[in-house]
Parts: C-alpha cells; sequence; structure tokens
C-alpha cells in the first residue's frame, strides 16, 4: 500500500496496492477488509476497485464511508484469488482515522 496511512472523516481517501509477482490479469476475486476493534467495518471487493497499472489497483472511499469509522486506529488488508485458484494476502496495515469538525457529506 502506498500513500498515506491516515484519512480524516468526511472525506475521500484513495489507497492503492502494488501487487508483486501478480498481473491483475490473473485476477478472479479480490476483497479489501477494513476492521477496527477486531469487527468489519468495509469490505470492497475487485468491482469496487480502480486499474492504475497492471500491477496496481486503487481503492476510492466515499464522505460516507470514511464517517463509518470511529477516531482512532483501524486495519486494513488486501486479499487475492488468482484464476489459478491461488489465494494470495498483504499483510496488516495499521491507518489512523482522524476527526473532522465537520462530518456533512459535501
Amino acid at each position: 500500500m502506498s500513500g498515506i496511512h491516515a484519512f480524516y472523516r468526511g472525506t475521500t481517501p484513495t489507497h492503492k496496492f502494488t501487487l508483486c509477482n501478480v498481473s491483475l490479469s490473473t485476477l478472479e476475486n479480490v476483497r479489501i477488509c477494513y476492521t477496527q476493534d477486531d469487527d468489519d467495518i468495509l469490505i470492497k471487493t475487485l468491482s469496487d476497485c480502480m486499474k492504475e497499472n497492471d500491477n496496481m489497483l486503487s481503492i476510492k472511499l466515499t464522505q460516507e464511508e470514511t464517517n463509518i469509522f470511529r477516531v482512532g486506529e483501524c486495519k486494513l488488508q488486501l486479499r487475492v484469488k488468482t484464476l489459478g485458484g491461488q489465494v494470495l494476502s498483504s499483510k496488516q496495515y495499521v491507518i489512523l482515522c482522524r476527526d473532522s469538525l465537520d462530518d456533512e457529506v459535501m
């Protein structure tokens, strides 16, 4: 994952993932899981992702989605399944959710 490792509630952050030794054209499924205190807060799938190039995908969260998070640490992890049936997982990333003075969706 590249980019910032913190986001503010009510914003639209983009998280980018570079896949090593895996081409996006060989993926059958993708799941990106965001958790807080061991509770699943948000699950994104391949249809939610944007292809940046042959080995990088990105996911953009909406204002409504970031407002779901509580202030504090959250974890995210990427899992992929290839067309050949291989399932791979990234490490767990810890990112910080920060508070905004105004949570109104613009």
